[in-house]
């Protein structure tokens, strides 16, 4: 088990140092009800990295489950297969299944009024159905299906088929008939063991604005453009404000099984969501199965959870049994459950004890649940990232879906000019990151993304974008110096005295100067812009005569160098030692044959840039420090949304997780994926390995050859400016 060691002080003739053991978990945490508050306590711990591997578990230990499971999730479709061997029943019918049992089944998901989120996404299986397109990959049985679920377990279903007997809508009593496990537990007197619930996130005191936390740090945003006094953002204009206000989600993920029986009790720490497209294996290959067979979904896609034993499971029920007992809407018209904190109050941290007979090749360790929810106000997955980024000393990696939370780089940054001041005589730290750069993997969050980008000096790897804005702010600095200049103009001819005259006169050069060099600045973008875009025209035009050209046209776009210090050259201050040098890189899935591809066809036969959807949310720091929660890195999970994660300080873990993840990124290169990172050394030079693992990828495209692994740096050409996250 993980635990501090004593500080151990070395003297040397030469110099004194000390090697000092920090302290990982969240001092701070927030205070529950009955006194005691978040802290690290004993648990077992096991990654489950990708879908195949958390899904199997899962619909393991859920067919195994003796008295209760408590399943809190973003997204949730009945029809989804979590065991794909072509035999195994789909989540909807294995829960019915343990509802006939007697086991007690739970489930609550998040929802907007009316399920107006399931237009954008389909985090309801089909659920509502009409006007409801199938996401791809799902098939219309399967679309059926979870139609006919949310009616069963309501006790619906059966009705429903009696309603249209005989009437115009008489051929869809086929279609149920076509399910009649669903049809016999609607009429069956246990389908109350199975309950429902939806879950809104409470509104919120704008917690996204600027603010001062407990130990007195200030986070603050300074998104320059947007001003946030009255709530005046609209729908239409995208505003920042606007979405946070009005768009959270209930982002945890959680499963627990037979809580009340502590020595079978398990849960799970998920970034998955039970949605299909969720599912995939290692191999994150662009074929597709049956979605009973494989991946069904055409999308590739990286995740991480966890199965976890020990006290952490008290934090997790404390959590899941807050949300339940509010006023959640349930389905159905049964008897609601508002009392499972009541129920469950004489259950202690201490009645469960880590074991980790009950999950193979589990760690034994410490470890803390932290969350962020709105109601009581909890935002201590933030302050978690915030204080340990300041004792990170030689790497971080992040495996994230997103990548723009500028906070924790101002912290950082800020730490590092003080570290400077004391003396560190090692160099930068590095920093690591997988991510997305596609649209639907970036989702709507450019400009924060390149504030990101900016402070740490890689506006290079999103150029349009970072002109967009600058473009924005200049004319914003142009408008200001156009409404002085007629007043100072003025104030020449109002000048009494010689004097006067030309101290006014001299202000009003200096306004001219100001004017035509913001002008010519902005010419100067505009400039590179309308380059961009004819670069970008050339290679669609050749995309109609050879496939080939218009992959290498692409490809030595990134590979350009006139981008390079784009930061210094867009006119930002930045130090060229900031105190992190970062790759940011995505992933590139592999086509039917087993090769790492950077482009491919879709059925339509269009070329597409080939990506894997980055979901997780990962963070490791020194081969000590792991964090696996829901939460993005963004301020919408932060401070928003309600989100949960476990962190741990345990090198076992640290390590273990970061090399089995870097073997799958860089194609087993153990010279890129190294023991001991949390020496520099070490990541000083595994830092160069990764440059020219990269480099090599870009440069297979001229050679028409196979990426030796899945790691490209990031690149958007897109300029398009968004602000809803």
């Amino acid at each position: 088990m993980s635990e501090n060691k004593p500080t151990v002080i070395p003297a040397t003739e030469s110099k004194l140092c000390a090697t000092v053991n920090f302290n990982w978990f969240l001092k701070d945490a927030e205070k529950f009800e009955n006194g005691t508050r978040s802290q690290p306590v004993p648990a077992t711990f096991k990654a489950l990295v990708n879908g195949k591997e958390a899904f199997e578990e899962l619909h393991n230990r859920i067919e195994k489950a003796k008295s209760c499971i408590d399943i809190a999730i973003w997204g949730f479709q009945p029809s989804m297969h979590f065991k794909r061997d072509g035999e195994s029943p789909c989540i909807g019918d294995l829960l019915i299944q343990k509802a006939l049992e007697g086991v007690k089944v739970r489930i609550l998901v998040w929802s907007m009024w009316g399920n107006i989120q399931t237009f954008k996404e389909a985090n309801l299986g089909n659920k509502p159905g009409a006007l409801k397109g199938r996401e791809k990959g799902v098939t219309r049985e399967q679309a059926n299906y979870d139609r006919y679920w949310f009616e069963a377990i309501r006790g619906w279903l059966d009705e429903e088929v009696v309603n249209l007997q005989g009437s115009i809508r008489q051929w869809e009593v086929k279609e149920i008939e076509k399910y009649p496990q669903l049809l016999a537990f609607s009429k069956s007197p246990k389908r109350t063991k199975l309950v429902y619930k939806t879950r809104r996130v409470a509104p919120q005191k704008e917690n996204f604005k600027p603010r001062v936390l407990p130990d007195g740090t200030k986070v603050n945003h300074s998104f320059e453009d947007i001003t946030l006094p009255d709530g005046k953002g609209t729908l239409l204009d995208g505003s920042y404000d606007f979405a946070l206000k009005n768009f959270k989600s209930h982002h945890q993920k959680t499963v627990l099984i037979d809580y009340d029986r502590p020595e079978l009790a398990v849960g799970f720490v998920l970034e998955h969501n039970m949605v299909d497209n969720y599912w995939d294996d290692n191999d994150h290959s662009l074929k597709t199965a049956e979605p009973n067979k494989g991946k069904n979904s055409p999308t590739p896609l990286q995740d991480v959870s966890s199965i976890v034993t020990g006290q952490v499971l008290w934090d997790i029920n404390h959590n899941f049994c807050q949300s339940w007992d509010r006023k959640n809407k349930q389905w159905g018209n049964d008897a609601v459950e508002r009392d499972l904190t009541t129920q469950r109050s004489a259950f202690t941290r201490e009645n469960y004890k880590p074991n980790p007979s009950l999950v193979e090749d589990s760690q034994l360790l410490m470890a803390q649940i932290v969350r962020t929810y709105d109601d009581p106000d909890i935002e201590d997955i933030m302050k978690v990232y915030l204080k340990n980024i300041k004792q990170t000393t030689s790497y971080l990696y992040t495996e994230n879906q997103y990548f723009r939370f500028p906070p924790l780089v101002r912290e950082f940054i800020a730490h590092w000019e003080r570290l400077k001041n004391c003396g560190r005589a090692e160099g930068p730290i590095h920093w690591f990151t997988v991510t997305n750069s596609s649209d639907s993997g970036l989702g709507d969050g450019t400009y924060t993304t390149n504030e990101m980008f900016k402070l740490l000096g890689k506006q290079d790897v999103m150029p349009n974008v970072a002109r967009e804005i600058k473009l924005d702010e200049l004319g914003v600095l142009l408008g200001k110096e156009k409404r002085r200049e007629a007043r100072l103009y003025e104030n020449i001819g109002w000048a009494p005295t010689k004097e006067g005259r030309a101290v006014a006169t001299a202000e009003f050069e200096k306004n001219q100067q100001e004017i035509r060099r913001i002008e010519k600045e902005m010419a100067e973008i505009k400039a590179k812009r309308k380059q961009e875009q004819q670069k970008n025209k050339e290679a669609e035009q050749a995309q109609n005569t050879s496939d080939k050209t218009q992959d290498t046209q692409i490809e030595n776009q990134e590979l350009s160098k006139e981008d390079a210090n784009l930061t210094k050259e867009l006119g930002y201050e930045f130090s060229d030692t900031p105190g992190i040098k970062a790759h940011i890189c995505t992933l590139m899935p592999k086509d039917e044959n087993g090769n790492y591809v950077h482009r491919y066809k879709d059925k339509s036969g269009k070329e597409l840039p080939a990506e894997v959807y980055v979901h997780s949310k990962v963070t490791i720091m020194d081969d000590i420090f792991t964090v696996i929660s829901s939460a993005n890195l963004n301020t919408r999970s932060m401070q928003v949304d309600t989100e949960l994660g476990i962190i741990m300080e345990c090198n076992e873990v640290a390590e273990g997780l970061r090399k089995r993840l870097w073997d799958l990124h860089t194609n087993k290169n153990g010279a890129a994926n190294p023991d001991d990172m949390h020496d520099y050394e070490v990541a000083v030079k595994t830092f160069e390995v990764w440059k020219e693992l990269m480099k090599a990828n870009k440069e297979t495209v001229e050679l028409n050859s196979s990426p030796e692994c899945a790691l490209r740096e990031f690149y958007r050409a897109d300029p398009t400016v968004s602000k809803s996250d």
